[in-house]
Formats: structure tokens, sequence, C-alpha cells
């Protein structure tokens, strides 16, 4: 309900990116949501984060949770990154997600290592 809230381009963000593609069994207190531009007000118990690449809006909240999963990879993953990387490529090849439109996205962001991971996932 809080991403439909947040609008276009918005998905899980730090704990909650990595609970939902299961690369962590950390559950936060509150949902994490990024958002494109300025965070909407009025979402009690949702953490939002405001992200300015808005290239996002071409993303399905499961791909903005990739982009954010993979974003904070270090920081919240309980699994290695081959594991990490299997568990995505399966998500791909169910259809759920679409790495090469991922990794344009991802191309027009700030983050460190980011674009090299997704990188990674998109030639595989």
């Amino acid at each position: 309900m809080a991403i439909v809230a947040a609008g276009p381009g918005s998905g899980p963000a730090g704990a909650s990116a990595a609970n939902s593609l299961g690369l962590s069994t950390q559950v936060p207190r509150h949902p994490h949501i990024a958002v494109v531009g300025r965070a909407p007000k009025g979402l009690d118990g949702v953490k939002l984060t405001a992200r300015s690449n808005s290239l996002r809006v071409l993303l399905t909240p499961t791909e903005v949770a990739v982009l954010e999963g993979v974003r904070d990879f270090d920081q919240y993953s309980e699994v290695a990154w081959p594991q990490a990387r299997a568990r995505l490529l399966r998500l791909a090849s169910k259809g759920q997600i679409d790495l090469a439109k991922i990794a344009d996205v991802a191309a027009h962001e700030r983050r460190a290592g980011l674009t090299d991971r997704i990188a990674d996932l998109a030639s595989a």
C-alpha cells in the first residue's frame, strides 16, 4: 500500500529491499521505501528515502528493490554475492525483473559498485 501511495518508481529500500528479494531475514520495524524526487508526506509508519534518478519511474517495485538491494548489498544482505546473484538471475529467468532495464536505470545512479554488480547481472 505504501509503495502505491509513494508513486511511480517507488519500491522497497534498505532492509525492506533485501528481505523482499530473499537476501536477508531482517524485517525492519517500519517499511523502508525509496521514492523518486521529494518524499510524500502523510505516510505514517513508513521510512521514505528520496532518490534523484527520474528514470526509476520505468521500474516496477520489484526492480526498484533489486536496484536498492544491490546498492546497499554490503550493508543488508545476509548472503554472499554469488548466492545473491543466483537469486536475482532466477527472478529474471522467471520474468519477474528485466535486468537490461535495471542496468539502463542503474547507469544513472551515483553509488559506487552498483553499476558494476548490475552490469554483472545483466551480462549473465
